[in-house]
């Protein structure tokens, strides 16, 4: 089984001898989890504790001490949003690419056919509401202030799994979203307008 590439965030680290961090795989193995599962940080440490099956997915069953606290996974963010906005690098969502184009190499799918998907994000789902950068769209008859979120799916005969994200002020199209990816052609999904499929 593939496993999350650690290197590129030794950058947020010390260099110094001193206490060891918790396991970058295990937070963002527990970030995941999380997402998927809907959990709130306080639920998913609570669970990593009591649930066996969280501890094997996170490969700390043979841990004394579960590895995780609240302020593991809060200080994690701080430290990649940080860098982020210092160095422009994601370093989150770049691990998260990497390692999903891995699944997507055992599952063999080649990547010639990919699906994309938009999401509107309303400013009251972030942490903050009144957020500056929240814009204002009307989309389908229906107002939003927030966010938009685009999701690309490599498909093939084997599933699909999503590869690739972009998060963007909702102003940002579609179509915007469609150039950035440098295709050649694309074809509308037929069961959702806002879906599109093309072929590389």
């Amino acid at each position: 089984m593939t496993t999350i590439d650690e290197k590129p965030f030794a950058v947020l680290y010390s260099d110094k001898a001193s206490r060891p961090n918790t396991p970058v795989n295990v937070i963002i193995g527990a970030c995941i989890i999380k997402e998927l599962f809907d959990y709130s940080d306080d639920e998913l440490v609570e669970g990593l504790m009591l649930d066996l099956r969280l501890q094997y997915a996170l490969h700390t069953t043979s841990f004394t001490e579960q590895p995780l606290s609240d302020k593991t996974l809060s200080r994690f963010r701080r430290r990649c949003y940080d860098y982020e906005q210092t160095h422009g690098v994601d370093l989150y969502k770049a691990a998260i690419q990497n390692y999903n184009k891995e699944i997507a190499k055992m599952m063999e799918l080649d990547g010639k056919i990919r699906r994309m998907d938009s999401l509107m994000i309303n400013s009251t789902m972030l942490l903050n509401p009144t957020d500056p950068e929240a814009t204002y769209r009307r989309k389908a008859g229906k107002e939003y202030r927030g966010y938009v979120t685009n999701v690309e799916e490599t498909v093939g005969k084997n599933g699909s799994v999503v590869t690739s994200y972009e998060y963007e002020s909702n102003i940002h199209s579609d179509s915007q979203f469609i150039k950035e990816h440098r295709t050649t052609s694309y074809c509308i999904d037929s069961q959702k307008e806002s879906a599109r499929c093309f072929r590389i």
